[in-house]
């Protein structure tokens, strides 16, 4: 068994973290690992240092993310790092209001987002 004492990994199809490990359902040239994070990851309890999940919540149904962030949370170590990042609307926005991105391109191009409300799901040890 290999043990990683600060092990990191990044939910996304493209690496964007260099010192950590990706991980996505479909396989893409920068996936180190086909797994699908809605179903439950499999590392080991307390194992992970930090997660970075870049886009999950959008592609996952509203009903399922309560049950994906808690195995997020459940393998996370003490103290570990959860850091969901989603689409950059402040961005997005400009661009539209700039009129470099027409909105039928904005829903064509980018995914649904899923909102949540602050301390609508509790998690074990962390409230989101």
């Amino acid at each position: 068994m290999v043990k990683i004492k600060n092990m990191k990994l990044q939910i996304s199809p493209i690496k964007k973290m260099e010192d950590a490990m990706v991980i996505w359902p479909e396989e893409t040239p920068d996936v180190d690992l086909v797994l699908d994070p809605r179903q439950g990851i499999g590392f080991k309890k307390n194992s992970i240092q930090v997660i970075y999940a870049f886009g999950i919540l959008g592609i996952t149904p509203q009903e399922n993310i309560p049950k994906m962030l808690e195995n997020f949370v459940k393998i996370l170590k003490d103290k570990g790092e959860l850091y969901i990042i989603e689409q950059d609307m402040d961005y997005i926005l400009r661009s539209i209001l700039g009129g470099d991105l027409s909105l039928s391109d904005f829903n064509k191009s980018y995914r649904k987002i899923t909102y949540l409300n602050q301390g609508e799901i509790e998690i074990g040890r962390a409230h989101v």
